[in-house]
Order: C-alpha cells, then sequence, then structure tokens
C-alpha cells in the first residue's frame, strides 16, 4: 500500500512540475536531497554503532535485567495468563526493558520467545495478551532516543537531548491509546461474538 502512495507522491510532483514549468528547479532538488541523504546515512553509520554500544554494555552490566525487575508488577496486570509461565514472563520483561533502554537488538529475540510461547498457549489465532505485546512493542517507549538527538545534534540543535521529556511523553500517550484501542476492540469482539450466537439459538 505504501508503495502505491509514494509512486502517487513521485508521480503528482513530476505532473505539477511539468504544468508549472519548473522541471529544472525539481531535477536540482532531487539531487541535493540525494546528497543530503547520502551524508546523512554516513552520520549514522558512525553514530548508531556507538550508542550502540553504549547500550550493550549497559546491558551487559545487568541494567536491562534491573529493568525488567522493575517493570515485571506493571506487565504481570497486562498479562496474566502469560506471566503464569516462567520463561514467558522473563522473556516479555526483557524485551520490554531492553526496548525502553535502546537495545532493539537484544530485544527481538526476547520478543520472538515470548510470541512463540504465547502462540502455543493459543494457537495459530492470536489472543488478547498476545495483540497486546504486538501494541507495546510497536509504541516502543525509549528512555533515550539516540537517533533522533544524532540528527538534531548534525542540524545545529544545541541540546540533542533536551527531547527526551516530549518524546516520552509522546510515545506514553501513544502506547495508552494503542492499548486502549485493543481493549475497545477486544470487548466489541466480544460484544458480537456474543449476540451471534443469541441470534444462532433463537434461529433454532
Amino acid at each position: 500500500m505504501l508503495s502505491f502512495v509514494w509512486a502517487g507522491m513521485i508521480l503528482a510532483a513530476f505532473a505539477y512540475s511539468a504544468f508549472s514549468g519548473s522541471l529544472d528547479t525539481l531535477g536540482a532538488s532531487v539531487i541535493s536531497s540525494a546528497e543530503n541523504a547520502a551524508e546523512l546515512l554516513i552520520f549514522l553509520a558512525a553514530v548508531i554503532p556507538f550508542w550502540s554500544g553504549i547500550m550493550k554494555v549497559a546491558s551487559a552490566a545487568g541494567v536491562t535485567r534491573g529493568a525488567a525487575k522493575l517493570l515485571r508488577p506493571a506487565l504481570r496486570r497486562l498479562f496474566p495468563r502469560s506471566f503464569e509461565d516462567k520463561a514467558c514472563a522473563e522473556a516479555i520483561s526483557m524485551n520490554v526493558a531492553a526496548n525502553m533502554i535502546g537495545v532493539g537488538s537484544a530485544a527481538t529475540p526476547f520478543g520472538l520467545k515470548a510470541v512463540s510461547a504465547m502462540s502455543e498457549r493459543r494457537g495459530a489465532e492470536p489472543d488478547a495478551e498476545m495483540i497486546r505485546f504486538i501494541v507495546l512493542n510497536t509504541a516502543s517507549v525509549q528512555l533515550i532516543p539516540t537517533t533522533v538527538a544524532a540528527m538534531r545534534g548534525k542540524y545545529g540543535a544545541a541540546s540533542p537531548f533536551d527531547i527526551v521529556p516530549a518524546v516520552l511523553l509522546c510515545s506514553l500517550a501513544a502506547l495508552a491509546a494503542g492499548l486502549a484501542s485493543a481493549e475497545l476492540f477486544r470487548r466489541l469482539s466480544e460484544r458480537r461474538r456474543v449476540l451471534g450466537g443469541r441470534r444462532r439459538v433463537w434461529l433454532t
């Protein structure tokens, strides 16, 4: 779907430039944008491994496990059935904690392990707790937005990390909206299932 959106935007830009007689300006803009993109990629290729290394050291020092222990009470309320399985509970806690401190490479294996354990309990069809877990990963509450801060530093921000409170607030709001939506649709689905069952009983 996104490929069609991008293709449409590109075609619209060329069509507008052709009708307005500004194809030369469009060509110059495309070239300069490609140059800026290449410079940004080279910059991020140097910065991201540095911060990833810092986070790996923090994870090896026990920061991830400490954060996982702190998060367990809250996560137990979101995933009560999954926390009956010790291995699944640990995978969920470690995944969320690793994402929060910015160690995405370490979070992925724990996330796959948690989803695998959940699917063994329910089967191929995702249950409410699995959907909550996917929402939690998609919202990806992160305490240290290293990539965005690095880009702000490159483009002249005096304090690249001063966005941390705003990022945290926005990500928490997105997480709350996602979890609320998941719960709303779960209740609507259950209500539809109950009403459908009543109709079948009435018809028989």
